[in-house]
């Protein structure tokens, strides 16, 4: 086993001060969102693809992780745990 440990980002990849998170309001730029949500099959509602290149910071340096409120137009606080 190769011990390891996920620590939010001090600084950007541009050196700046940050808090390691950062908020996107999805609806702005796909106002279906707010109803449908990120959509598994890509029909309806936001591709995860759409969603993540609101903000991506660079895969080489980071590790992204994306929460979402809404999958397949069902609230995710009724999935049963779905993460």
């Amino acid at each position: 086993m190769i011990p390891f440990r996920l620590v939010l980002a001090k600084r950007n990849a541009s050196c700046n001060a940050t808090s390691g998170i950062v908020q996107v309001n999805v609806t702005s730029t796909y106002p279906q969102y707010s109803t449908k949500g990120l959509n598994s099959d890509n029909t309806d509602g936001v591709s995860a693809d759409q969603a993540r290149a609101l903000s991506r910071w660079d895969t080489n340096l980071y590790y992204n992780i994306y929460v979402v409120n809404t999958f397949d137009s069902v609230p995710l606080s009724n999935t049963a745990g779905l993460q």
